[in-house]
């Protein structure tokens, strides 16, 4: 048998988001593992799905031919998890499009991937996958996600969905300044403590309705920090670049700009745009200028990694940063949310 060297997100990939109510189909991992082969012919592909979304196939008969062929398998526990385990056990690349906030402390590797975690998408039908470069999350995103996971999963124990931070320093606990478990909690007279470094814990108050998307993607435009405004991304593509009247197909970025600054964004510099399955997606356009995705700063400032290629596509998520030239422009994906009624 040859060594696992891809994990497919089953559910994730099956996941048919442009249709209400929303449906899975098995056909779908089918074509990603077809695909990955081709690239790949000797490795072992390995797909993981959990139990519900198996049970809402459309064409479960695949899923069970997939199962019985050895290369799917339904996860007793939590599938993220056991997806997670098996690409840090084989040193195996990932095709999901979730960003795995929650586990960034456990798989530190997941912090500024660029060459294990993929993404699947489809425009106007035709499959493209595409190596994914993942935001650094900070440890208050790790500890948010980590709570949204279990306020999802529904984890409830004596303290119910009450949330406590350990206080203590990061350099002092392996705990600090992040959510902590509750069976690492003492209650004494005056309060919650940590125990792995008996600093207090001090209870913070989340939110345990997980908010949902009411709207589609946006990029928020902003030059240096100072935020411009926002356009909203669709099915028709967007160029951002250096616009001017006798460009109206192209959607100014530099506005209000130096003219030095200016010129770093090239005319028709980014594409921006949804996929099928409403996912956004950018696309480098420009041969003069470049484009950064959550880059880490050099010492002098400027982007010095996560180069996108040209005409490639790269699937972003809510809270990446794409820097326009050496980072004047910089465009953060942005969702517009709610809480449900």
């Amino acid at each position: 048998m040859s060594a696992i060297t891809v994990v497919l997100d089953a559910a994730n990939i099956a996941c048919v988001r442009n249709q209400r109510p929303i449906r899975f189909r098995f056909s779908r991992v089918e074509e990603v593992r077809d695909a990955w082969l081709e690239r790949q012919p000797h490795g072992e592909v390995r797909a993981v799905i959990d139990a519900s979304a198996y049970r809402r196939m459309l064409d479960r008969p695949r899923a069970r031919r997939a199962e019985e062929d050895g290369w799917l398998e339904t996860a007793t526990g939590d599938a993220d998890d056991r997806i997670l385990d098996l690409a840090d056990r084989y040193s195996a690349a990932i095709v999901s499009n979730d960003k795995f906030d929650y586990a960034r402390d456990d798989f530190p590797w997941l912090q500024g991937c660029g060459d294990r975690v993929f993404s699947a998408s489809w425009n106007d039908g035709a499959l493209l996958i595409q190596a994914r470069i993942l935001r650094v999350a900070s440890a208050r995103e790790i500890s948010y996600a980590q709570a949204e996971k279990r306020a999802k999963a529904g984890i409830r124990d004596d303290l119910g969905d009450r949330v406590f931070r350990c206080t203590a320093p990061a350099e002092v606990c392996d705990h600090g300044g992040r959510l902590v478990e509750h069976g690492l909690l003492r209650e004494q007279s005056d309060g919650f403590f940590c125990v792995a470094c008996q600093h207090p814990a001090q209870e913070e108050y989340l939110d345990a309705v997980v908010a949902e998307q009411t709207g589609p993607p946006r990029l928020a435009v902003m030059h240096h920090q100072l935020f411009q405004h926002e356009v909203t991304m669709s099915r028709q593509a967007l160029v951002l670049g250096r616009g001017q009247s006798s460009r109206p197909h192209i959607h100014d970025v530099t506005a209000g700009l130096p003219r030095e600054e200016a010129v770093q964004v090239s005319r028709e510099h980014l594409e921006a745009f949804l996929d099928d399955d409403g996912n956004s997606i950018v696309r480098h356009l420009s041969p003069n200028n470049a484009s950064f995705l959550n880059p880490e700063p050099g010492l002098d400032g400027l982007p010095r990694d996560n180069r996108l290629a040209d005409r490639a596509e790269y699937l972003v998520s809510e809270d990446d940063v794409i820097h326009l030239g050496p980072g004047a422009v910089r465009l953060i994906v942005t969702v517009p949310r709610g809480v449900p009624e």
